[in-house]
């Protein structure tokens, strides 16, 4: 299986997960991508969603890619595994078109102002 560990945040280290969201979108700013903090802050929060969905995709690739096991037991954690990743993927699509839609009146809103 491909993919990387993730390392579970301590209770202290929670201001750095939402650091790590400005610091995205202050870059978006820098860059021009955004015409505002709070569609900054969407823009960066959609890269981290389908940066995610793209980590996901591969697991359950490779979750489809498998040959059957001679064990029974693999062969039905592998297949809850691929039903898990499946959900997955279908909440991450539904939180990544969610994003859109706030960024999306977030930049209108900047128009009518």
């Amino acid at each position: 299986m491909t993919g990387t560990i993730i390392p579970l945040r301590l209770k202290h280290d929670e201001a750095s997960a939402l650091a790590d969201f400005d610091v995205l979108a202050a870059e978006l700013l820098i860059e021009g991508q955004a015409p505002n903090l709070l569609v900054a802050r969407f823009g960066a929060i959609l890269t981290k969603l389908r940066g995610q969905r793209v980590e996901l995709a591969l697991v359950l690739a490779d979750l489809e890619a498998r040959a059957p096991s001679h064990d029974v037991r693999i062969n039905g954690i592998n297949a809850d595994l691929h039903d898990r990743a499946r959900e997955g993927l279908a909440q991450i699509d539904l939180f990544i078109f969610q994003a859109e839609i706030c960024r999306s009146k977030a930049e209108q809103s900047r128009l009518a102002i």
